[in-house]
């Protein structure tokens, strides 16, 4: 199998996102309210298409990061603002930053 061209690999957009609540919430418990609304939202084909990945090791003080394709880009940030609740909690999601590169991500809005 050959190797992809750099003009048709996908771009890949790093999203920072923050938690606004009195609670501290896992990693878990978030990843799954925004694959969920995500989901319902964008439905199979669209989840597929924006090719989401929630980042683990990036998650802390409720703040986090996820990748997504360029082409999917505002149609996941509709999808992150409608999240509403996090364990049966009322919550605000606020996106931070969007960057094209992750350590530009992770220094400038994550610390």
């Amino acid at each position: 199998m050959a190797k992809l061209r750099p003009s048709q690999r996908e771009r890949k957009r790093y999203i920072v996102y923050q938690i606004q609540s009195q609670d501290k919430f896992s990693f878990a418990q978030v990843s799954k309210a925004i694959q969920q609304t995500s989901l319902r939202l964008l439905g199979e084909f669209g989840w597929e298409r924006a090719n989401m990945y929630i980042i683990k090791n990036t998650f802390s003080n409720n703040q986090g990061m996820l990748r997504v394709n360029n082409k999917m880009l505002n149609d996941t940030k509709k999808a992150l603002l409608l999240v509403k609740s996090v364990a049966g909690k009322k919550i605000i999601l606020n996106i931070k930053g969007i960057s094209g590169i992750l350590k530009k991500a992770k220094n400038k809005f994550l610390r």
